[in-house]
């Protein structure tokens, strides 16, 4: 299946079909402002007050929505960070990587208990 702007290799079609809902049921307006004010964001500087925060940040190295370049920006802004890229995904994580992402989610949470 053909993931198109959203998916990487080898997306299952039942969940393009799901992204595809989920745009359609988003009004044309409401995603235009959106991408309108993700272009005028950037909290960059605000990152530095997480450094200490254990993150994980993926990124598919087929994502044509937030590439991988922004991700090694937000790396380099937060050190301790763990970065990710995901060969062959896209932009939906979420269905392409749920196990991935799962585990990830997992660990932080094990990892944060462990430092009581």
């Amino acid at each position: 299946a053909q993931g198109g702007l959203l998916y990487g290799d080898g997306a299952r079609p039942e969940d393009i079909r799901a992204g595809v809902r989920q745009i359609q049921n988003t009004k044309m307006p409401t995603i235009g402002k959106y991408f309108e004010a993700l272009n005028k964001h950037d909290e960059l500087y605000a990152l530095a007050h997480f450094v200490d925060v254990p993150t994980h940040i993926f990124v598919g190295s087929k994502d044509r929505l937030t590439p991988s370049a922004q991700s090694e920006a937000l790396r380099r802004a937060m050190p301790h960070a763990d970065l990710r890229v995901l060969e062959g995904k896209g932009h939906m994580l979420t269905y392409e990587a749920t196990e991935i992402l799962t585990d990830s989610i997992v660990s932080l949470l094990d990892e944060v208990a462990a430092q009581g």
